[in-house]
């Protein structure tokens, strides 16, 4: 009686769709693990796997970049670029206190002021992206 109940429900002519874009998913269900037109996470294991893990995480920041649309993400992004200036300013006082031969290796300092550097570019392009969807809501 149930397996009829579900029979009802599932339609052998139905194509799966991704729940974010809305566009087909081509190929199995069970193997694709991300949306061909989007890249969204799709499958169960992509958020599992450690190799598909790094691409769910990249979906999640590049959507929270390119389209924020709660002030919540502006909020994280902007604790996570708090976290990479300060773990810049670390590894550069790292270097100072790893002297090589009473020089500080060029490395920590090139390092430090990168993930500044990345951490003010994300900011400004998230924060940048968020007033242009409030401008537009209005």
């Amino acid at each position: 009686m149930e397996e009829e109940e579900n029979s009802e429900d599932f339609d052998e002519e139905s194509i799966p769709i991704c729940p974010c874009c809305l566009a087909p998913i081509e190929g199995d269900v069970f193997v694709v693990q991300f949306c061909g037109k989007c890249f969204a996470p799709i499958g169960g294991l992509a958020a599992i796997n450690p190799f598909e893990r790094i691409f769910a995480q990249g979906y999640i920041w590049r959507a929270a970049v390119t389209r924020p649309t709660k002030k919540v993400t502006l909020i994280a992004v902007g604790s996570a670029a708090l976290f990479w200036i300060f773990n810049g300013i670390i590894t550069i006082l790292a270097g100072y206190f790893t002297l090589v031969d009473g020089v500080v290796p060029i490395i920590y300092i090139l390092m430090g002021l990168l993930e500044i550097g990345a951490a003010f570019y994300v900011w400004k392009q998230v924060s940048a992206n968020y007033k242009r969807f409030l401008s537009r809501q209005k």
